[in-house]
């Protein structure tokens, strides 16, 4: 901690923290060796020991606390893995008065991290994980202490690594999986199942939640640990997207699902427990169940039963229904892209989608509307927009919902494909392409990795709409639509 005014070091402290993976639902946080220094021990000390708080996880704004038992021994603390939270360090600082709890300035160590399976990572990061032996061995932040008195200066340096060796990379790669998870009480009985679909784009995840069970008046929570997203619910279903990484990154991912009466806001509050309902690890392109073993066709599932609070227990089957498999093709021959329509503030699903199919020749491009879904009746228009052709459309509706239209080339190659509606006026773009000969040059497809998906903000600020497109290859004509997204998604 660093006084502001003159920039002097007033207060250092150290400490060593390991984690273990005690199982797939929890991890040990072990602290120890704790060093501290003052420049004067009546103005700036530690008041009390570490202690860890979580919002808690079933909506409220109370937190959950837990203390190590000194300041300076060794203190082991356990973590459910679906939570993100911060440990403080209770430092006295000279002047600063706190009226709110029994702690005085709450310096945040490991603000916001994510413990898993004896990995950390960042819970505000959603490209990869948080140390790297090579890239990122340490990480630095400043902050300042609620009452501006002092500059806290903070810098994390992991200093033991687990190196693991990857298995073969598998011949097929999932792009859908489904999940069940089953509350069940002490002796046996049924108190709820919430399902959840899942597809697994380039740029983010989108799940559809269905609650098949769910007693009167009880909600429940679905969200991920990297906590992109939160939906609470009664007896209703959505679909929504969540964009929580990119196609280089690598990450760990639990699906959580929590089920409680929520009814009074208070600490009446009665509940059946939280769960994780899946997990997926994912390492250079590779969808994991753990550190070591992939989903694949043969082994497809993660399974787990977990104990839960008041002695009831979750069943969790987690399992990839569709994979994607390896085409050695060397060209496409034609292009598919399947656009969903989102709410502009949550990304949650409208209902709206449409399947284009785009195939190119020595003298045009010939487009295709496959199909066109709306909950409402409307026409549909695609643009393909370039410099020296302008606008070419191509319209279709819920009524007729297919049309083939044949488009000019573009002398620039270039191509600025947009959507709208007779709902929704304005133009959303849904992709840019490049093309040389009859292929897509960018962005980059082949039938090894055929699929790439964008996210599109309305061109106009005040459209309330989003659109994720994914743009895949097909190495033969006619052939099966091999990305993540399709029409399905509750709305």
């Amino acid at each position: 901690m660093i006084n502001p005014n003159n920039y002097n070091p007033v207060f250092n402290y150290s400490l060593d923290l390991s984690i273990t993976a005690f199982d797939d639902f929890f991890t040990v946080l072990t602290f120890e060796n704790v060093v501290t220094y003052s420049i004067n021990n009546t103005l700036y000390y530690q008041d009390k020991p570490i202690r860890y708080y979580t919002f808690n996880d079933i909506g409220l704004e109370k937190k959950n606390y837990t203390y190590c038992p000194s300041i300076t021994g060794p203190c082991n603390i356990t973590q459910f893995n679906a939570d993100s939270g911060s440990f403080q360090i209770p430092v006295y600082l000279d002047g600063y008065n706190n009226l709110y709890n029994d702690y005085s300035s709450d310096t945040y160590i490991f603000n916001q991290f994510i413990f898993d399976g004896a990995t950390l990572y960042n819970f505000n990061s959603f490209d990869e994980y948080f140390f790297d032996p090579l890239r990122m061995p340490c990480f630095t932040e400043t902050v300042k202490d609620p009452f501006d008195n002092e500059i806290i200066f903070q810098q994390y340096c992991c200093t033991n690594y687990n190196y693991i060796t990857a298995p073969e990379i598998p011949p097929s790669q999932c792009v859908q999986f489904q999940s069940n998870t089953t509350f069940t009480s002490s002796n046996g009985t049924l108190l709820s199942l919430i399902s959840a679909q899942y597809a697994l784009t380039s740029i983010g995840i989108e799940y559809s939640v269905n609650p098949n069970i769910l007693p009167s008046l009880y909600t429940y929570n679905f969200y991920s640990n990297r906590r992109g997203r939160e939906r609470w619910g009664y007896m209703s279903s959505w679909t929504m997207f969540d964009r929580q990484y990119d196609s280089n990154s690598n990450f760990e991912f639990n699906m959580v699902s929590y089920i409680g009466n929520d009814y009074t806001y208070d600490d009446t509050l009665i509940y059946y427990g939280i769960t994780i309902s899946g997990r997926i690890v994912r390492r250079n392109g590779i969808f994991y169940k753990d550190e070591m073993n992939p989903y694949t066709p043969e082994n497809p599932c993660w399974n787990s039963i977990a104990p839960i609070y008041s002695g009831s227990k979750a069943t969790n089957n987690f399992c990839c229904t569709k994979f994607q498999p390896f085409d050695s093709g060397t060209s496409c021959e034609e292009y598919q892209s399947i656009t969903k329509v989102y709410t502009k503030d949550y990304n949650y699903y409208k209902g709206i989608y449409f399947n284009v199919k785009y195939q190119f020749n020595e003298t045009s491009l010939i487009l295709s509307i496959l199909s066109f879904g709306n909950l409402k009746n409307s026409t549909l228009q695609i643009e393909s927009y370039s410099t020296d052709t302008f606008s070419q459309t191509c319209q279709a509706s819920t009524t007729s919902p297919q049309n083939t239209c044949v488009f000019r080339l573009s002398t620039t190659n270039q191509y600025e494909l947009q959507y709208r509606t007779s709902l929704n006026t304005n133009p959303i773009s849904m992709t840019t392409i490049f093309v040389s000969g009859n292929q897509i040059s960018d962005p980059n497809l082949s039938p090894s990795k055929p699929c790439q998906a964008s996210f599109s903000d309305a061109i106009h600020y005040y459209q309330k709409d989003t659109a994720t497109t994914e743009l895949c290859c097909i190495s033969q004509t006619n052939g099966p639509w091999p990305g993540a997204l399709s029409s399905f998604g509750y709305s």
